[in-house]
């Protein structure tokens, strides 16, 4: 199956022509397209949108564990000497969306970039925000740290990196204790497994005129790249697409 499968759809490599769709299935013999996925995460100019229902894969996290690129030079020092200027410098900014953008251009380029830019701060990276089903337990992490240390592999989990500023990190749960007049949260109790969050998507600047959104069946992990049978979709430029998923 998995030969089938890659002879249909071959791994994606390095930057992908946008406008563009690309389907990918799973299984596949490499964990390439995992490795394809965290490249296109570590390249994010202002921001990642993410959701992992499970444990976080090792390239991802090892993305996550590393400060993002920071914003090219020149986009921020043009931006500094136009505060005066209606229009922001036209290079990856936010574009205009009736929905979304309801400021002035150049305080929602401020805000691609990072809010603090605007206040004279030094935070030029764009923001990851990533939503998980659980925080995972410390007891758990020390585990799996120890049985990869034994093997002498590298681990990495939310543990290390939470404390990376850049990373926005929130985890499903519902509201104890409820507003007056308003209903208790409660979980369905469909399922135990997943219980707040199974989707599977990453957006990566969600809000430039060339967003890349991938999303399906998978779950951006080992075994449903090369184990499952899984869809991933590849959009790459389609901005209604991502105003939508935004």
């Amino acid at each position: 199956m998995d030969d089938y499968v890659e002879q249909q759809q071959p791994d994606l490599f390095g930057r992908i022509v946008s406008p563009s769709m690309h389907v990918v299935f799973s299984p596949r013999k490499t964990s390439a397209m995992l490795q394809w996925y965290a490249g296109r995460m570590s390249e994010a100019i202002h921001s990642v949108h993410f959701t992992e229902a499970f444990s976080i894969s090792q390239p991802i996290a090892e993305v996550l564990k590393a400060n993002p690129n920071p914003i090219e030079a020149d986009l921020v020092a043009k931006f500094r000497k136009s505060r005066s200027v209606v229009e922001p410098p036209t290079t990856e900014v936010i574009r205009r969306s009736p929905r979304i953008a309801k400021q002035n251009n150049r305080v929602r380029f401020a805000l691609s970039i990072g809010s603090s830019i605007g206040r004279g701060k030094s935070s030029e990276t764009c923001l990851r925000y990533l939503l998980f089903d659980s925080k995972p337990s410390q007891s758990h992490s020390a585990k799996s740290h120890d049985r990869a240390a034994m093997k002498g592999a590298d681990y990495t989990d939310y543990y290390d990196f939470k404390s990376i500023k850049s990373n926005r990190i929130a985890f499903g749960a519902t509201i104890q204790n409820a507003m007056s007049g308003r209903a208790q949260e409660s979980l369905t109790g469909l399922t135990n497994w997943v219980p707040f969050i199974h989707t599977k998507y990453m957006i990566i600047d969600a809000l430039t005129e060339n967003p890349t959104i991938i999303t399906g069946s998978a779950n951006f992990s080992e075994a449903s790249t090369t184990r499952n049978d899984e869809n991933m979709l590849i959009i790459q430029g389609d901005t209604l697409v991502a105003d939508i998923y935004f």
